[in-house]
């Protein structure tokens, strides 16, 4: 995130953060998803984005 904060000029990576959190839960949902689709052949995928999504 440091790297992406000085990208955009911001002194603090906290700002970039608050500014891209709906990314980052976004993204932690579909990596949840893709993970329980290849662990899960039953079609249980939502058990694990809901997981991602609480967190």
């Amino acid at each position: 995130m440091q790297v992406v904060a000085a990208r955009l000029g911001h002194a603090d990576p906290a700002i970039s953060l608050r500014g891209y959190a709906h990314a980052v839960h976004e993204q932690a949902a579909t990596a949840a998803d893709a993970f329980a689709r290849a662990v899960n052949a039953d079609g249980g995928a939502h058990r694990v984005s809901k997981i991602a999504t609480l967190s």
